[in-house]
C-alpha cells in the first residue's frame, strides 16, 4: 500500500478543449494524493486499486483504476481494469466523468515473438447524460507489425496499418 502527495506540474503552450470547457494557455501546478494498493507481483493472479485525488488545469479531479490481472509463467498475460475519472473544471458548465475499461491478452510463442491485443471502451457523461462513447482494438505482434482499429459509437470506422515500432 502507497500513498503519496506531490504537486503535478501542468505546461500548457496553447489553449485547448476539454468536454466543451478551454483550458487557457499558462503553467498549473495541482496538489494531488495518489494511492495505490495492489497484491505481491509474484502471484498469478493480482488485484489493485490506484487512485488520484487533486488538481487537474485549475479544476478537481478524482480517479480511481482497479485491475484484475493473470499471468502464467512468461506465455500467457491477461488483464482488465477499469479507470473512472471525474473531472471539474472551472470553465466547464457541468462536471463530468470519464470511463475507460480495458482487456489486455499477451501470449508469448517464444523470448522473441509474441501477441499482444488490446480492447477498450470509453465514455464520457455529465450527470443528466452520455455525450461520447468509443470502442478501440490493437493487435500488436513482435516483428515490425502494427495494426489498430477504433470504432467510433455512431460514426466511423477506421483502420490504421504501418509504422515500425522496433
Amino acid at each position: 500500500m502507497d500513498g503519496l502527495s506531490d504537486v503535478a506540474h501542468e505546461g500548457v503552450k496553447a489553449p485547448f478543449q476539454v468536454a466543451g470547457a478551454t483550458v487557457p494557455a499558462g503553467d498549473y501546478d495541482n496538489p494531488q494524493v495518489n494511492f495505490g494498493m495492489n497484491s505481491p507481483a509474484g502471484n498469478p493472479w493480482r488485484l489493485g486499486l490506484y487512485s488520484v485525488i487533486g488538481g487537474y488545469y485549475n479544476g478537481k479531479r478524482q480517479s480511481a483504476s482497479p485491475f484484475l490481472s493473470y499471468r502464467k509463467d512468461e506465455t500467457l498475460t491477461a488483464s482488465f481494469s477499469w479507470n473512472f475519472h471525474r473531472i471539474d473544471l472551472p470553465s466547464a458548465e457541468d462536471a463530468f466523468n470519464v470511463n475507460l475499461v480495458q482487456a489486455r491478452l499477451e501470449y508469448s510463442f517464444t523470448p522473441k515473438m509474441n501477441l499482444q491485443t488490446l480492447l477498450q471502451y470509453k465514455t464520457r457523461a455529465t450527470f443528466w447524460r452520455r455525450t461520447s462513447a468509443s470502442l478501440g482494438c490493437a493487435r500488436r505482434t513482435r516483428g515490425c507489425i502494427w495494426c489498430t482499429t477504433r470504432w467510433t459509437i455512431g460514426a466511423t470506422c477506421r483502420c490504421v496499418r504501418g509504422g515500425s515500432w522496433c
